[in-house]
């Protein structure tokens, strides 16, 4: 299974999770994660991807929302349980899967009988320094026309995003900025219907990591509905776990 089979049905998960359908269970993150993967239960799975996501729908300077969330290491095995919720943990194809995109989401390994993430050089994962490279999923919605999907692109009032990919950034707390390696999944060059992107941001340079020295990380999306419009989302690193 890939990256791109989940973020369709997950974002769905997550529209669905804001709108009220579902709420989070009395564990918070830190006590699920303090838990074995096998132990979780799904509404744990959820309250793990809901406690990672940020958006902006309370931003009313811009009329696209946007709702974004990292694949953290727990967010990766949360996901993949979110999807298989009929397979038991210790199913083959769920260990693959996991297997699979931990090490090309974040360059890490797992530990299945200890249920922790290896890194790269076989230490056990602790936090942010230890992750090569990060995916976000982004989705993007357009408030501006209720009747969006009934209209033509050209001639509606929709965000022109042909050069979305050129928009997206990763920012430290020095105020250093990287691009992503790459952006998939866009659809159009307007933004008329919803959108669902993967980007995949390089996070170690040799021996230079870009989140070293800083507490935070803001996914920066700049004026996609014109001057004034820039939108920036908050990741504390400390769940990066």
């Amino acid at each position: 299974m890939r990256i791109d089979k989940i973020s369709p049905t997950l974002s769905l998960l997550l529209l669905l999770s804001l709108s009220g359908c579902f709420y989070i269970g009395e564990n918070d993150y830190d006590d699920i994660l303090k838990k074995p993967y096998k132990e979780w239960t799904q509404r744990e799975d959820l309250t793990v991807i809901l406690s990672c996501m940020k958006h902006n729908i309370f931003d009313f300077s811009s009329n696209i929302k946007v709702y974004a969330l990292p694949y953290y290491p727990a967010v990766l095995v949360a996901s993949i349980r979110v999807w298989e919720d009929r397979k038991p943990v210790g199913d083959v194809e769920f260990v693959s899967d996991a297997d699979a995109l931990a090490k090309a989401n974040a360059g890490l390994y797992i530990d299945w009988s200890k249920s922790q993430f290896v890194d790269g050089k076989g230490n056990y994962f602790k936090g942010a320094l230890q992750l090569d490279s990060l995916m976000f999923m982004i989705h993007m919605e357009n408030l501006t026309n209720p009747f969006a999907i009934t209209m033509d692109p050209e001639r509606g009032p929709y965000p022109d995003i042909s050069n979305l990919e050129q928009k997206i950034y990763l920012v430290n707390d020095k105020e250093k900025f990287i691009r992503p390696r790459y952006v998939w999944g866009k659809r159009n060059n307007f933004l008329s219907l919803d959108e669902t992107l993967l980007a995949m941001f390089p996070l170690r340079k040799d021996e230079h990591h870009f989140l070293e020295g800083s507490e935070h990380m803001y996914l920066v999306i700049k004026e996609p509905d014109g001057p004034g419009t820039d939108i920036k989302l908050t990741f504390d690193l400390s769940k990066i776990r």
